[in-house]
């Protein structure tokens, strides 16, 4: 069942997205092999977070 998606969970994969990105701009990661990192974390983490969400 689809859902109103709220702010704050926009804002939560936002910074998701910029932690991950200054983590491997700081490691000296190449651009592609980033692009590839904050892909597999997002595949991760939303599957997980939207479950809790749906449990409350």
């Amino acid at each position: 069942m689809l859902r109103k998606i709220r702010v704050w969970e926009v804002l939560g994969l936002v910074l998701l997205g910029l932690v991950v990105g200054m983590a491997t701009a700081l490691l000296g990661v190449e651009l592609l092999w980033a692009y590839v990192v904050v892909g597999v974390v997002v595949v991760i983490v939303v599957p997980v977070v939207l479950r809790r969400l749906e449990r409350r």
